[in-house]
């Protein structure tokens, strides 16, 4: 699967990326969706390697057949968990409480 770059409500997000994927320690806000794109988990990590594998939500995910992770980069946790925030009350996901 190729990179992408996708607009979501005005921030920039590359994938998608398979949940399976190893990824590196970066911090930034992701977003777990179906195969159509539809946003189902809007969340922050300091550390997207260790957040992804055996998520709280991981469950959800499975039970509403999100398949892909995009994944906008963002080192500042202020900044994060507004624009986490902001998306979750926006698109209200289904898996997007704990």
């Amino acid at each position: 699967m190729s990179q992408q770059t996708a607009k979501v409500l005005g921030y920039d997000f590359v994938g998608p990326y398979s949940l399976n994927t190893l990824f590196k320690k970066v911090a930034g806000i992701y977003l777990i969706t179906k195969s159509g794109g539809e946003i189902i988990d809007v969340g922050e990590t300091e550390n997207l390697n260790e957040r992804i594998p055996d998520h709280e939500r991981g469950d959800c995910w499975n039970d509403n057949d999100g398949i892909n992770l995009w994944f906008h980069f963002k080192n500042n946790r202020d900044q994060r968990l507004t624009k986490e925030k902001f998306l979750r009350s926006h698109y209200n996901p289904v898996c997007g409480i704990n």
